[in-house]
C-alpha cells in the first residue's frame, strides 16, 4: 500500500505538470485575442493598470511551457510594447527591466529555432550573425523583430558603454526584418532606423538627415495614421536637428487628430501619443532654448501660456 500511495502521488504530480503545460500550450492562440484587446483599449490608464497582470500571467504560462516559441515571442512583444508605450518617459528602471525580460524571452525563442544564430548573437559575433540571419524564415519575423526591439530599447535606456557594441547586432536583426517585411507593425523598422541615425550625434556615427528619410517612410507606410511615429519623429529628429517649428507642428497635429479616426489596431498607441504630445509640447523651451514663438503667439498671452506648459 505504501508503494502504491507513492506511485499514485507521483502520477498526480506528473499529470499536474503535464496539465499545466497543456493549458499553457492551448492558450497560445488566445494570446492573439488578448493582445488585440490590449492594443484596442481607448484608455491608457486602464491599459497600464491591467498590463502587469497580463504580463505576469504570460510569465506563468512560459514557466509551464518553457519551449513554446509562440509564448516566448508573445513575451518579447508584450514586455517591449508595454515598456515603449507606458514606461520610457517616467519609469526608466522599470522600462529597462521589461526590455531585458522581453529580450531574454526572444533570445530563448531564437535558441530553439536557430541555435547557431543565438550563439552568434549572445557571444557578440557580428560577422557570424550577419551570415546566419538570412536563414530566419518569414514565420519567425515577429520573434526576430521583437527580440531586436527589446534589445535596442535596453541599449537606448541604459546608454552604457558596455552595451554599445551590441548595437550593430540589433541593426543586423532589423536589417533582416526589413528584408522579410518592412511594413511589419506599422513599418516600425523604419522608426528603428530613423532613431538609429537621428538619435546619435555625428561624433558617434549619427546622421540626422538620413534618419529623417526613414521617419518619412514610416509615416508614409501608415499615411500618418499611427500617431506614435509622428511623436517619435518630433522627439528624435526634430530635436536632433534643432527644428522647433517641425517639433511643434507634429505635436499639434497629433493633438488635433480626432479619436474617431483611430482603429482597433492603433487606438491605444494613438491615445498615448496624444498624451505624450501634450506633455512634450511643454518642453519646447527646454529643448530649444533659442526658440522664439511667432509674433501671433507673442501677441496672445493665453496662447503663450498654453505653449509653455512648465
Amino acid at each position: 500500500m505504501k508503494y502504491f500511495a507513492v506511485s499514485c502521488w507521483f502520477v498526480v504530480l506528473v499529470s499536474g505538470c503535464s496539465m499545466s503545460k497543456m493549458v499553457a500550450n492551448n492558450v497560445s492562440g488566445t494570446m492573439t485575442d488578448m493582445k488585440a484587446s490590449f492594443f484596442a483599449d481607448d484608455s491608457p490608464d486602464h491599459a497600464m493598470a491591467s498590463g502587469p497582470a497580463m504580463l505576469k500571467m504570460l510569465d506563468g504560462f512560459i514557466v509551464s511551457s518553457p519551449k513554446n516559441v509562440s509564448l516566448l515571442q508573445s513575451g518579447a512583444e508584450m514586455n517591449c510594447a508595454f515598456s515603449q508605450t507606458f514606461l520610457e518617459d517616467d519609469h526608466r528602471d522599470w522600462a529597462i527591466r521589461m526590455y531585458r525580460r522581453g529580450k531574454s524571452y526572444g533570445l530563448r525563442g531564437l535558441a530553439i529555432r536557430y541555435p547557431e544564430l543565438h550563439r552568434a548573437l549572445t557571444t557578440g559575433d557580428e560577422a557570424g550573425a550577419r551570415t546566419l540571419l538570412p536563414e530566419v524564415k518569414q514565420k519567425d519575423l515577429p520573434l526576430l523583430f521583437w527580440t531586436g526591439i527589446c534589445w535596442g530599447g535596453e541599449i537606448n535606456m541604459v546608454m552604457e558603454a558596455a552595451l554599445l557594441p551590441d548595437l550593430p547586432l540589433v541593426e543586423a536583426m532589423m536589417a533582416r526584418t526589413g528584408e522579410l517585411d518592412s511594413s511589419y507593425y506599422f513599418g516600425a523598422v523604419n522608426v528603428f532606423y530613423g532613431t538609429y541615425w537621428a538619435g546619435r550625434p555625428e561624433l558617434l556615427g549619427g546622421n540626422a538627415e538620413k534618419g529623417r528619410g526613414y521617419f518619412d517612410e514610416a509615416l508614409a507606410a501608415t499615411q500618418g495614421s499611427f500617431l506614435l511615429w509622428k511623436f517619435m519623429y518630433a522627439k528624435v529628429y526634430a530635436v536632433a536637428s534643432g527644428n522647433a517649428d517641425l517639433y511643434l507642428r507634429f505635436l499639434q497635429e497629433i493633438m488635433d487628430t480626432p479619436e474617431s479616426q483611430d482603429t482597433d489596431e492603433n487606438r491605444l498607441a494613438n491615445q498615448m501619443a496624444r498624451r505624450l504630445a501634450a506633455k512634450w509640447k511643454g518642453k519646447v523651451f527646454d529643448l530649444f532654448p533659442d526658440y522664439v514663438p511667432p509674433q501671433d503667439d507673442l501677441g496672445d498671452e493665453e496662447e503663450l501660456d498654453d505653449l509653455d506648459l512648465d
